[in-house]
């Protein structure tokens, strides 16, 4: 139907500006194929809470905008979090096998990354 990505955006925008909401409003949104693992708590702008834990592993919301709130959670003696960012699902999971530091955060969009991994890495980066 659209020849890009950006296309079918474009005409999803220009939908929602005419209707005067969000394209979550519209009930439009993309699928995730991003995945987090690490201790963390996220909350939803509607108080869903998600909770992430160190080697358990999350598929990360659909609907992740900026206006969701993240909070990175750490043992005492941590003394703040790595956030890593890989490509490929296959590399995301060997890490997770290894059982590195309690500090990590795992992130991975199995591929190119879609709009809600990349909203979720923004947030991790901006944590305090």
């Amino acid at each position: 139907m659209f020849d890009t990505q950006r296309a079918s955006d474009l005409v999803v925008e220009r939908l929602a500006q005419l209707l005067g909401c969000t394209r979550g409003a519209l009930g439009i949104v993309a699928s995730t194929r991003g995945l987090v693992s690490g201790s963390m708590h996220l909350r939803s702008p509607d108080g869903r809470a998600v909770h992430s834990v160190r080697g358990e592993t999350q598929r990360i919301p659909a609907d992740m905008s900026a206006a969701w709130s993240v909070h990175p959670t750490c043992p005492e003696d941590c003394r703040g979090h790595v956030v890593l960012v890989v490509e490929k699902a296959c590399v995301f999971q060997r890490l997770l096998d290894l059982q590195l530091g309690s500090d990590l955060i795992l992130v991975t969009a199995c591929g190119y990354a879609d709009a809600a991994t990349l909203e979720l890495v923004r947030l991790l980066a901006a944590a305090p």
